[in-house]
């Protein structure tokens, strides 16, 4: 039990542990949690307890450092399901992408299919650089999407900004 500045006393518990350096976690309708984790694997948690081999299907990406510290890089980043789940099965996430001579930030979504994501392929891959990335759903379907570093006075970056996209990535 922990005393807040609030004067509210909140009580923690342990979903789950063994996890490295978990980002993000989003719940799949039987109950079951996707969680990120910075060194650039996904992971599933079944009734409290960590598979032990990450869910395939994610793509290479990039970690290092220190998160918070000068050049840390965070692996993946965050997680959400498509409004339309029960539907389409799409998981998003966003994700360091390694090129050639550097890295940047990345939106990708693959199908669940109950153990691994099949057809992962990106929706927006911002120009190179970047730093951390979070994502929402609106109401309206529509994905918005914070890309942290750049130059955000800089209209031609993606950088700095706060994105508003179709589920395929594409401007509305």
């Amino acid at each position: 039990v922990y005393d807040t500045a609030e004067d509210m006393d909140i009580q923690v518990s342990v979903a789950a542990g063994g996890l490295t350096f978990p980002f993000s976690l989003a719940f799949l309708p039987n109950g079951d949690m996707l969680v990120t984790e910075r060194t650039g694997n996904l992971r599933i948690v079944r009734d409290g307890v960590v598979d032990p081999d990450p869910v395939a299907g994610v793509p290479e990406s990039v970690y290092r450092g220190i998160s918070g510290l000068p050049g840390a890089v965070h692996g993946l980043m965050d997680i959400a399901l498509h409004p339309q789940f029960d539907q389409n099965q799409f998981v998003y996430f966003t994700y360091t992408k390694p090129l050639e001579n550097g890295q940047t930030i990345a939106l990708a979504r693959g199908q669940w299919n109950g153990e691994a994501l099949t057809g992962t392929e990106d929706v927006l891959v911002t120009e190179r650089g970047g730093g951390g990335a979070r994502f929402a759903f609106g109401p309206d379907g529509k994905i918005f999407m914070s890309v942290g570093g750049g130059p955000s006075q800089n209209g031609d970056s993606h950088g700095g900004k706060v994105l508003r996209l179709n589920d395929d990535g594409s401007a509305p």
